[in-house]
């Protein structure tokens, strides 16, 4: 195996693992959403201009959200989501400048708003 094919089947791994616990955001338009603790979704704020947010799992299930929080200077903001029981994404280890990342998002192809 070539190291490729290596890294190669390590992202393929690291996205499914991390699949269930990214949702779709549904607020002015849509952008990803990292659960975080149970029923919190971390999330882009600057999408979220009105407190009306719906939230798609990875199995097209619509929830309702809360916000929770914002924070303009960074950029996220925290929903609330009860009920929704997802497990939260975990990283191994903290990632060092210069190694690669692995970016995961949950796009809008096929949804409707």
């Amino acid at each position: 195996m070539t190291i490729f094919s290596e890294l190669s089947k390590g992202m393929a791994d690291a996205v499914e693992a991390a699949s269930e616990s990214v949702v779709q955001v549904r607020a002015a338009r849509p952008v990803s959403g990292t659960v975080v603790g149970d029923g919190l979704i971390l999330t882009a704020a600057h999408v979220l201009p009105t407190d009306d947010v719906t939230v798609v799992t990875a199995g097209g299930v619509r929830w309702g959200a809360v916000v929770a929080g914002r924070d303009p200077a960074t950029d996220l903001a925290l929903l609330r989501v009860p009920g929704l029981n997802l497990p939260a994404l975990t990283v191994g280890t903290a990632a060092r400048v210069g190694e690669l990342l692995l970016a995961v998002g949950r796009p809008p192809h096929g949804v409707q708003a």
